[in-house]
C-alpha cells in the first residue's frame, strides 16, 4: 500500500467544457442545485458535530489558537484526499490508515451507523459520558479478530508544528494523539483522524494535546447547527501564515431526477454562483440566501460546511492545504469519496500560489447522516445536486486560499478555452498561474501580456500561436497571435479599482477548457518566507 502518493486522479470529473470565444470568455458549468443559501457558521452549521478551537501550547503565543477539534455526535461515514508529495507526515500516514479502517460496508450510510452506535455527551471537564454504559474494566476483553467499529468520531487538528519529516517519533505522536481523543470520547483511536500544519522536521510531542484535548472538548459547540462562534474558532486554530480564518457554508434543496437535475448554474469572480434566473448565492456571504426553487415534498434539503487553512506553499494535488468538510447528509461511503474527489479535483486542485506541493496536504468530509431520509448514494438521484452543492462550497474556499496567497494583493483568476482537450487547457493555464513574471506584472498593475504568451507558449500545451487570443480583465490585448492596441490608462484603472484580476486565454485548438485560481507576487512573499522560523 502506498502512504503517500494517493492517487488525486477522480473516477469522474465535473467538466468545465466551453466553446467559442465569448468577451470574455465563459466556462460553462455543471448542473446546478435547484437552491443554494449561504448561512453563517463553517462547520458550526452543520448538524451532528460539535467543533471547537483552543490555545494548546503549540506556538509561542499563548493568546493564538492552535488546536481545532471537531467531534460527530455519533460515527460518521468520511471520506478523505491526501497529498502526493513523497516527503509526506507522520498525520498523514496515519490517518489514511484510520479511514481504511474505519470505512463502512457498501451501501451504508451514516445514519445506519448512527443507529447502531450510543451517542456521547462531553461534560464541561472534557471527559465522556456514553449514553450507553461502555464495557467495566472487569469484562472480558474485546475479540481482537472482530472487525474494526466503523464510522470517524473525532478529528483533531493542530498548527505551529508540521510533524513532518519526524521518524519513528513522529508516527508515536501521531498516533498517541488518535489515542488521546479515543480515550475521552470513549471510541477506538482508528476512529479519529490527525492532522498538522506548521514547520517540517521539527520534532512533535504529545505533551500540548494531553492539555489541550480537554481543554476542547470543554469548548465544543452545540451540535444543532447553531454554533457559528465555535465554527470561526475551529478555523482560526489551523491558521499558519493565513491573515484570516477561512470557512463557509451553504445549504440546499434538491429534487432528484434520474438524471440528477438539468439547472444550469456559473461561478462569477465576486465568488457568488448565479443560478438559472439569475439570482446569486455566495457560500460565505452573510447576504441575504437566494433560492431559485420552492422545495417540494419529494426534495430534500441538507447543509454543508467546511474549514481551510493555506497561504503559502501552494500548487495543486493538493495545495499545503488542511481542510475539514462535514454535511448532514446521510451519504453512503462511496459516495462520499466520490463527492469529495470530484469536488477537489475541479477546485482545490486548481489553486496555486507559488507551486510547492506541501507535506501535510489532507482534506475531509464528513457524513453525520443528521439530516436524516434514505440513504444519498452513488447511482441515487441526490448525489448529483450534492455533488454540485460541494463543489460550490469548495470552490468559494480554494478562491479564499488563493485570494489570500502569503503577501497577495490580487485573486487572480486564469481561464483558458480552446485547448484540444482539458489536460492541454490544465497545462497552459498552470504555466501562467506559476509564472513569476506573470505574477509580479500583475503585482505592478501592468497589462503585460507578452509574459501569458511566453507562459502559455513554453508549457507545452498543443496550439498555433496565430490562433491564440488573450484578455486581461475584459480589454483584448492579443488576437490572432498579435498585438491589440488597447487604453494602458483604462487597465491600470481596472487593476487599482479591482480585488481580482481575470485573464482568459483562447488557445483555437480545441473544446478543452480548464479555470485555475492564483494570486500576484510581492515583496511580502519574500519577507513572510524569509522570515518564517524566526
Amino acid at each position: 500500500m502506498r502512504e503517500c502518493d494517493e492517487d488525486m486522479t477522480v473516477e469522474t470529473s465535473v467538466a468545465l467544457g466551453a466553446e467559442g470565444r465569448p468577451a470574455p470568455p465563459s466556462l460553462s458549468r455543471p448542473p446546478a442545485p435547484p437552491a443554494l443559501s449561504p448561512v453563517e457558521g463553517g462547520l458550526g452549521a452543520v448538524r451532528g458535530l460539535r467543533c471547537a478551537g483552543v490555545s494548546a501550547g503549540f506556538r509561542r503565543n499563548p493568546e493564538r489558537k492552535d488546536l481545532a477539534l471537531v467531534v460527530t455526535q455519533r460515527p460518521a461515514v468520511a471520506a478523505g484526499v491526501f497529498t502526493q508529495n513523497l516527503f509526506c507526515a507522520a498525520p498523514v500516514v496515519v490517518s489514511r490508515r484510520h479511514l481504511e479502517q474505519a470505512a463502512l460496508p457498501a451501501g451504508d450510510a451514516a445514519s445506519a451507523v448512527a443507529g447502531g452506535a450510543p451517542a456521547f455527551a462531553v461534560s464541561a471537564s472534557g471527559a465522556a459520558a456514553a449514553a450507553t454504559p461502555p464495557a467495566s474494566a472487569g469484562d472480558a476483553p474485546a475479540d481482537s479478530s472482530a472487525a474494526p467499529a466503523p464510522g470517524i468520531r473525532a478529528i483533531v487538528l493542530n498548527s505551529g508544528n508540521a510533524n513532518a519529516a519526524t521518524g519513528e517519533a513522529g508516527m508515536r505522536c501521531a498516533l498517541g494523539t488518535a489515542r488521546i481523543v479515543a480515550e475521552h470520547l470513549g471510541c477506538e483511536p482508528h476512529q479519529v483522524l490527525v492532522a498538522s500544519t506548521g514547520v517540517i522536521g521539527v520534532p512533535l510531542v504529545e505533551a500540548p494535546f494531553v492539555t489541550g484535548i480537554p481543554l476542547a472538548l470543554a469548548a465544543l459547540g452545540a451540535a444543532d447547527g447553531t454554533a457559528a462562534e465555535a465554527g470561526l474558532a475551529a478555523a482560526s486554530a489551523i491558521m499558519t501564515t493565513d491573515t484570516h480564518p477561512k470557512q463557509a457554508a451553504l445549504t440546499f434543496t434538491a429534487q432528484g431526477t434520474a438524471q440528477g437535475g438539468t439547472a444550469q448554474g456559473t461561478a462569477q469572480g465576486d465568488g457568488s454562483f448565479v443560478l438559472p434566473e439569475g439570482t446569486r448565492s455566495r457560500c460565505g456571504s452573510t447576504k441575504e440566501p437566494s433560492p431559485c426553487a420552492v422545495p417540494s415534498e419529494s426534495s430534500r434539503t441538507y447543509t454543508i460546511g467546511g474549514m481551510v487553512k493555506g497561504s503559502g506553499m501552494i500548487q495543486p494535488d493538493m495545495a499545503t492545504l488542511l481542510g475539514v468538510l462535514a454535511t448532514d447528509a446521510p451519504l453512503t461511503q462511496e459516495a462520499a469519496q466520490r463527492a469529495l474527489r470530484r469536488a477537489v479535483d475541479v477546485t482545490f486542485n486548481k489553486v496555486t500560489v507559488d507551486s510547492d506541493t506541501s507535506t501535510n496536504d489532507s482534506v475531509y468530509l464528513l457524513a453525520t447522516g443528521a439530516a436524516a431520509g434514505p440513504p444519498v448514494s452513488v447511482d441515487g438521484p441526490l448525489f448529483e445536486p450534492f455533488v454540485l452543492a460541494l463543489t460550490a462550497l469548495c470552490e468559494d474556499l480554494a478562491r479564499q486560499i488563493a485570494a489570500d496567497g502569503e503577501g497577495a494583493t490580487k485573486l487572480v483568476t486564469v481561464n483558458v478555452t480552446g485547448a484540444s482537450d482539458d489536460a492541454q487547457a490544465d497545462r497552459a493555464g498552470r504555466a501562467v498561474a506559476n509564472s513569476p513574471l506573470v505574477k509580479t506584472a500583475i503585482a505592478g498593475h501592468d497589462a503585460n501580456w507578452g509574459r501569458i504568451a511566453m507562459a502559455i507558449g513554453k508549457s507545452g500545451a498543443a496550439f498555433r500561436q496565430q490562433d491564440v487570443g488573450i484578455t486581461v480583465m475584459g480589454i483584448p490585448v492579443c488576437e490572432g497571435g498579435l498585438p491589440v492596441p488597447f487604453d494602458e490608462d483604462e487597465a491600470l484603472r481596472r487593476f487599482e479599482g479591482r480585488p481580482e484580476v481575470v485573464i482568459d486565454i483562447d488557445l483555437g485548438a480545441g473544446a478543452g477548457s480548464a479555470r485555475l485560481w492564483t494570486c500576484d507576487l510581492t515583496h511580502g512573499y519574500v519577507s513572510i518566507n524569509g522570515d518564517y522560523r524566526t
